[in-house]
């Protein structure tokens, strides 16, 4: 899941390597805080409704970590993109 950093252009089309630093740092800035149930402005990057209908446990402190780690790999693939695209 990317939808803390999206993995379109139009999202990180000025991405930097200092920019793509400082969004890591806050993504684990996030990792390290407390969360139960993971809530996103798309349900399907939390998984949402499959948590809504039960299909999955509704809470998990897991969800949160897994979505940081996710989104903290998508800065450097995006850079490896463009350099590659060079």
């Amino acid at each position: 899941m990317s939808g803390l950093l999206a993995a379109s252009g139009a999202a990180t089309a000025h991405l930097t390597p200092e920019r793509a630093a400082t969004a890591c740092a806050a993504f684990r800035a996030v990792e390290a805080l407390p969360c139960d149930a993971l809530v996103t402005p798309h349900p399907a990057a939390s998984n949402a409704f499959p948590r809504r209908h039960g299909e999955v446990p509704l809470a998990d402190p897991q969800t949160c970590k897994a979505c940081t780690r996710n989104a903290e790999q998508v800065p450097d693939q995006r850079l490896a993109k463009e350099a590659a695209a060079r």
